[in-house]
């Protein structure tokens, strides 16, 4: 019974995987900084309607990831060498202390799959190799 609850608990609205769907395509270049987004192309490509990417792209605005020009379209925004630094900073800081707090309650499995991650997620960004680096940084084997 509890697990069916914390299933229910993990179902994403549509909404929610277009959002991840479209950030997704930003990380892979499919949508590159500072370009413009095709509205009908990325609608037709995740086949959902209009209002939920819409509803999306507004929370993705709100996030600062993309910008809405009105009569001109939504654009991936465009940021400088220090602009991500300053935005990396408290997530590596929040991932230092993440890894700090379970590290006391891993297995020693877990310690090899956690190594696993630290070795390979840093050779795929230097190979370029975005989705792989994504995959690893996100733990999925």
């Amino acid at each position: 019974m509890l697990i069916k609850n914390l299933e229910k608990l993990r179902k994403r609205t549509l909404r929610e995987r277009i959002y991840e769907e479209v950030i997704r395509l930003i990380l892979a270049g499919e949508l590159p900084s500072g370009g413009w987004v095709d509205e009908k192309r990325v609608i037709d490509r995740l086949r959902v309607s209009r209002t939920p990417f819409r509803e999306a792209i507004g929370i993705l605005a709100k996030g600062g990831l993309v910008e809405i020009k009105p009569y001109r379209g939504f654009y991936v925004r465009s940021f400088s060498r220090s602009e991500t630094a300053d935005l990396y900073e408290p997530f590596k800081r929040f991932e230092y202390l993440s890894v700090e707090l379970a590290v006391w309650r891993m297995s020693g499995h877990d310690i090899e799959r956690f190594e696993n991650i630290l070795i390979k997620a840093p050779d795929a960004l230097q190979r370029a190799d975005t989705r792989t680096h994504a995959i690893r940084d996100r733990g999925v084997f």
